[in-house]
């Protein structure tokens, strides 16, 4: 297991009580290729289903795991988020929602981006609803899986002192920074 303090990158996760679709993004994140970050699940109040979900997947990853949960008394994703940002080891934060699905390089390939002052972002692919469902059945992510039309979408890198926008093809090859992302439920 990577120990808490040698990690680097912390990927925040929000989840709202959806745990099929938390299950295949925790997943995805297990079959990173780039293996020194921490996960922090920022869940909005959610029912003990996804508890139970989080725990198995925290008790058998290999990277650190935190659970960090308010009570449900209405909508506050802003809350949680920032309760989620305290707990972070990493000084660097990736961002995702409990129904995305991440490609196996995605923590790989936002170190490989990152810069002081910049933030980078990624396209979604919206998977179909047949594909979604036969996914949520299955219980079970592979990302070799996916059918050929969901092609990588592409990544760009956004200055904040001076609005600059860059794609990421101009500054390197097939890099392609994106996440699959179920219908809503």
């Amino acid at each position: 297991m990577t120990p808490a303090g040698s990690v680097s990158v912390s990927v925040i996760v929000n989840t709202y009580n959806w745990p099929g679709a938390l299950k295949l993004s925790l997943q995805s994140l297990a079959s990173q290729t780039d293996r020194c970050f921490e996960v922090i699940i920022a869940d909005d109040g959610s029912r003990q289903d996804t508890a139970d979900v989080i725990k198995l997947f925290t008790d058998s990853a290999s990277i650190p795991v935190r659970h960090v949960w308010h009570e449900d008394i209405g909508f506050r994703r802003s809350a949680i988020l920032n309760k989620a940002i305290g707990e972070a080891c990493g000084p660097y934060l990736i961002f995702v929602d409990g129904d995305c699905i991440l490609q196996p390089d995605f923590v790989a390939q936002h170190r490989a981006l990152a810069k002081p002052n910049y933030v980078i972002t990624g396209s979604r692919i919206l998977l179909s609803q047949e594909f979604s469902k036969q996914l949520l059945a299955a219980g079970t992510w592979n990302y070799p899986s996916i059918p050929p039309e969901y092609p990588a979408a592409p990544v760009e890198r956004r200055h904040f002192q001076d609005r600059r926008v860059f794609r990421a093809a101009a500054l390197a090859d097939d890099v392609g920074l994106s996440f699959l992302r179920l219908p809503a439920h």
